[in-house]
């Protein structure tokens, strides 16, 4: 049975265990989990019918986790990235280093490259502090492929519920995503 929380922090654990689950990310309600592992990102795309070539967007705290997935800064980089983060953009890095596309091409698929957001900090405070206890955070919006997106728990589908293991419900949100 899926379990509901009203607060981030109370899922941290969850995560870290590798279970995924439905949070109200900077954007929209999402299916998250941990991004380093394979197995919880396939079940993003097994639980909402997504199209397998189409990667997830990485949410991250901090500069600093860029560099977990083989991606390395540089100053012009570091400009481009000051013009748009933080924010509810997503930024495309390239994978450059054969051992890092290889490694992430669960996320990736066969892009070689990674969708990446850093939130805004003022509006998404609690969302910031759990992705920086539990690392970078694998995310698709929390309707079924080609369904209209999910801004509050209630419109969530019974058969994604069921798939799930935890449900964050931070009310209704008015933001929009297409991922």
């Amino acid at each position: 049975m899926t379990k509901i929380y009203t607060k981030l922090a109370e899922v941290e654990s969850l995560i870290n265990q590798n279970q995924v689950g439905i949070i109200l990310t900077d954007t929209v309600y999402g299916i998250v989990c941990h991004a380093q592992n394979p197995e919880c990102v396939e079940r993003i795309y097994e639980i909402k019918k997504r199209d397998l070539n189409k990667p997830p967007i990485i949410i991250i705290s901090n500069l600093e986790q860029i560099k977990e997935f083989g991606i390395e800064l540089n100053a012009s980089l570091e400009l481009i990235i000051k013009q748009y983060w933080p924010g509810s953009n997503s930024l495309i890095f390239e994978l450059k280093k054969p051992a890092s596309q290889k490694k992430f091409e669960y996320l990736h698929r066969g892009t070689n490259s990674l969708a990446i957001r850093l939130p805004e900090y003022l509006r998404n405070l609690e969302l910031l502090d759990l992705v920086n206890r539990t690392g970078p955070l694998a995310t698709s919006s929390a309707n079924l492929h080609g369904e209209p997106t999910i801004t509050q728990i209630s419109d969530l589908k019974t058969e994604v519920i069921n798939k799930i293991n935890f449900i964050v419900d931070s009310g209704k949100c008015d933001n929009h995503s297409s991922n």
